[in-house]
């Protein structure tokens, strides 16, 4: 399973059209069958260990299955064929590599009959933008709207590192693989989907758990070649943006302990932690503080939108389902163990360790036994939350003009709007194109978004026109 021919975008036709399939290891043969479970069930063992007894990393079996399901899922004749090809070119753009950024599309029109795929997309060119573009306007216009996939499509178009020229809402297939594009919170699968639901499932027909919209989805080309339509409804903006949480590495795998010894590792630890708690203390007292200049219209008082720590809170978890336990009791322990940190971090900057037995130790200035409970006590309450934030890796939090809070990718800016698409299980976030040249309303596509009070339908029954929006 570590072999890199399970990650080359060639062999994926080679190991789906093959009337059999066996692999060869040392002096034993083993089946599509051997290989397809292994893959598929290994990711649940808990302990499983080689020969040595060293453990062994079950996702490397997970990530080079993708060829394995593809083969699987070609033999499903209740799936069309344009769902399978969106599968294969999203799997294949996650976990497979090739030399040529063609190859993303040209090395998977073998899976498919000639009927099934756009007439003149064989016949394109050199030129990646219109190849990418026409083969991600073809698999929208043909794929159920109501697939999950068919909104996972439309969520790999956020990344950092798009060719230059690629319509905004095209996936960029060739920069599509990990740290491409956001690594935290994937919206799209927590919120439209179960949790068993990942993109390397084969069961499409099962549905959506919530939507931000139940209206039915409606979606057609646009007149230019860089255009799709998409209904929906603009129903806020972007007003206030803030920093994103320090990165990944930062954020601290464990509680941070109060040290007996000042080692380096340890020193590490604690301001990884100090960094993660002061940047949530600024965003609480921006967002939970915030009194915005009022919009007054003729003599009316001026219009105030306050968050409450009820918001503030279920919005930093997502209101994701395996955070349930998080609190606002919680959330207070958590502010509470990162003060306490900040303030034993301060005395140990400034007064010089003391010697037991050889080892620097440090005097605590924590008042009484209370403190120190309470410092214990919250330990596992601040790495609980700790892991939770990690889903706004590479993501922003921002308060909108109607008062609500959300957060989206890293990147979303002040004047950006916050658009429900009809069956859609986010919002979205998109910007206005200035420069377009005409009068027409076209908008880029920037990213799936989390918005407090839009999750469960609630722009379906607001009083906003509903239009044909035009991404670009």
């Amino acid at each position: 399973m570590c072999s890199p021919w399970h990650h080359r975008v060639w062999i994926v036709q080679e190991a789906a059209l093959a009337t059999e399939i066996v692999f060869i290891c040392v002096e034993k043969l083993f089946t599509f069958e051997h290989m397809w479970y292994t893959a598929t069930f290994s990711q649940y063992l808990k302990d499983l260990r080689d020969k040595h007894g060293s453990l062994l990393d079950t996702s490397v079996f997970r990530n080079s299955a993708t060829a394995l399901h593809i083969r699987q899922l070609m033999k499903d004749d209740c799936v069309s064929g344009q769902w399978k090809l969106m599968f294969a070119a999203t799997a294949t753009a996650l976990f497979h590599e090739c030399l040529l950024p063609e190859d993303r599309v040209r090395g998977l029109l073998g899976l498919l009959q000639t009927s099934d795929l756009p007439v003149d997309l064989a016949y394109v060119g050199s030129d990646i933008n219109i190849l990418y573009t026409k083969l991600a306007k073809h698999l929208p216009l043909t794929v159920n709207p109501q697939e999950p996939l068919w909104w996972d499509w439309l969520r790999y178009a956020a990344g950092f590192n798009r060719s230059k020229g690629l319509p905004s809402w095209v996936p960029d297939l060739h920069h599509m693989g990990l740290g491409e594009g956001p690594t935290g919170d994937v919206i799209l699968q927590t919120y439209g989907n179960d949790p068993d639901q990942h993109i390397s499932r084969l069961e499409p027909d099962v549905p959506l758990r919530t939507r931000a919209s139940a209206r039915v989805t409606t979606v057609k080309g646009g007149e230019g070649w860089n255009e799709v339509l998409l209904k929906g409804k603009i129903v806020d903006e972007v007003r206030e943006v803030y920093d994103t949480i320090p990165s990944s590495s930062s954020v601290p795998s464990r509680p941070p302990h109060l040290p007996e010894a000042k080692s380096e590792e340890k020193q590490e630890t604690h301001e990884s932690s100090i960094a993660v708690s002061e940047w949530e203390e600024c965003i609480a007292d921006a967002v939970l503080h915030n009194d915005p200049e009022g919009i007054i219209n003729g003599d009316a008082a001026p219009k105030h939108h306050t968050i409450d720590l009820e918001i503030y809170y279920r919005t930093l978890r997502g209101d994701a389902t395996n955070f349930d336990m998080i609190t606002v009791q919680l959330y207070e322990e958590f502010r509470l163990n990162g003060q306490l940190l900040r303030k034993v971090m301060k005395h140990l900057d400034t007064n010089p360790s003391s010697k037991v037995n050889g080892i620097d130790v440090i005097n605590i200035p924590i008042e009484d036994q209370t403190d120190r409970d309470l410092m214990d006590a919250t330990r596992d309450v601040f790495r609980l939350f700790c892991d939770m934030l990690q889903k706004l890796t590479d993501r922003q939090l921002f308060l909108s003009k109607e008062g609500g809070f959300g957060y989206a990718i890293l990147g979303v800016q002040p004047g950006d709007v916050v658009c429900v698409f009809a069956g859609v299980p986010t919002p979205h976030i998109l910007r206005n194109l200035d420069n377009a040249g005409d009068q027409s309303d076209r908008w880029q596509f920037v990213g799936d978004a989390y918005v407090h009070g839009l999750m469960k339908g609630e722009a379906d029954a607001m009083d906003v026109e509903e239009k044909y929006i035009v991404l670009v």
